[in-house]
């Protein structure tokens, strides 16, 4: 985690580098990262939200995550409140086009990285916050010397949209948790944590080695 540069002292504008010509980004590591969002065209550029294991984009729900659908509310009570309103699709979903939006939209191979790719993709690379065409975010440099960047596009809770955090959903559930899903964030203590799975966020794939 020393390399993981979410400190204040450290949030300085350093100049990123060129884009990558690529869209898969070979880091030096046990998967190829995307150089972009889902529903993004550039690096910079933020893509859709999307909440966890659903595969449309800005979707609208309330205070009670009445229109999330992997959730209902089965005893009538008004809320989402107990396990049994909680539908499982999974311990993990990368690559299951039903609930993975990589897989779903971008096919050949691409999918959400899991928990173990992301805690790699912390652990093995070097972070460096930046600026894009004055978009923020951080430069991920992998142990070859490529490199991604990874904007900060924030979260979504309902309407709200939380705007200085860095998230990413991982395509892993939270153990024993039904409403809990992993995810990468810049604000925690530990930037792998646990998070309500409609929260949106954008996808960043990953694509396995040939």
């Amino acid at each position: 985690m020393k390399k993981f540069l979410f400190l204040p002292m450290l949030l300085l504008l350093f100049g990123c580098g060129k884009d990558d010509d690529h869209n898969a980004v070979d880091l030096g590591l046990s998967v190829l990262w995307a150089d972009c969002n889902v529903r993004a065209n550039l690096p910079e550029e933020f893509g859709g939200y999307y909440s966890w294991g659903d595969t449309m984009a800005n979707r609208p729900y309330g205070d009670d995550c009445s229109n999330y659908p992997h959730c209902k509310d089965m005893d009538g009570d008004g809320c989402i409140s107990s396990e049994m309103d909680w539908f499982q699709i999974g311990d993990d979903i990368s690559g299951i086009e039903q609930y993975d939006v990589a897989a779903a939209e971008w096919g050949n191979g691409w999918k959400m990285p899991t928990k173990a790719q992301f805690e790699e993709l912390l652990t093995k690379c070097s972070w460096v916050p930046c600026e894009k065409k004055g978009v923020k975010g951080f430069q991920v440099v992998g142990p070859n010397g490529n490199s991604i960047f990874l904007p900060i596009a924030g979260k979504r809770r309902g309407v709200e949209l939380e705007s200085e955090v860095l998230f990413y959903w991982t395509s892993t559930v939270r153990e024993n948790k039904v409403d809990k899903a992993w995810s990468l964030r810049s604000d925690a203590c530990e930037p792998i944590m646990q998070n309500n799975k409609p929260d949106q966020s954008p996808i960043r794939p990953v694509k396995m080695r040939e």
